[in-house]
């Protein structure tokens, strides 16, 4: 699925349980790699809801093309719980590809902000997924800068 909700431009695939992978192109954002679209490929920031199969099965191939076509290492915002396994997950499929991979690789909690650039910031919030994995959710606001009368 490819369309405008509100004027933003979103490229979607999504099948509970199997993958879900929501592209952001005029963001540079990605919001899940369930799957590696073309749209997520272009896209230098993903951001990690949790780290169920249905959401990160898409990461090896992502990074690995990524760099096969010399694009600079994007940057993965994740759970800050989560960070220990993603990391170790990285490592693993850096080993497989023969050469590690090398994004940067952002924590966020409850509330965290990080800059997207372009006064857009992405800012995390607390959700109810599983018991047993750090889930987040996010929004995206644009930050406005205005000036003194």
């Amino acid at each position: 699925m490819r369309d405008r909700f509100e004027g933003i431009l979103v490229d979607g695939r999504s099948l509970g349980g199997i993958a879900t992978t929501l592209a952001f192109p005029e963001m540079a954002l990605t919001v899940d790699i369930g799957v590696c679209t073309p749209a997520a490929l272009r896209t230098a920031t993903v951001a990690i809801t949790h780290t169920h199969a249905d959401h990160v099965a898409g990461l090896h191939q992502y990074l690995a093309i990524r760099r096969l076509y010399g694009m600079a290492a994007p940057r993965l915002i994740a759970p800050k719980a989560a960070l220990p396994v993603l990391q170790s997950h990285i490592e693993v499929i850096g080993a497989l590809q023969g050469r590690p991979f090398e994004p940067q690789v952002i924590g966020l909690g409850h509330q965290d902000e990080c800059d997207l650039g372009r006064n857009l910031v992405l800012r995390a919030f607390e959700v109810t997924h599983s018991a047993r994995i750090p889930c987040l959710g996010y929004v995206v606001l644009r930050r406005q800068k205005k000036l003194k009368q």
